[in-house]
């Protein structure tokens, strides 16, 4: 029973790194945001 519980732990330590990589992706794709804004305009345009 106590290597189940050691195994448990450590799923949790291997969910951590994954939430750090998610806040990391959206930074390198900061020139996809920009083009973005000009699709905004066009739709507040259309409203």
């Amino acid at each position: 029973m106590s290597n189940p519980a050691d195994a448990h732990p450590l799923t949790h330590i291997s969910h951590s790194p994954p939430v750090l990589s998610v806040p990391f992706d959206p930074r390198p794709p900061e020139p996809l945001p920009e083009e973005s804004t000009v699709d905004l305009k066009g739709y507040f345009n259309t409203l």
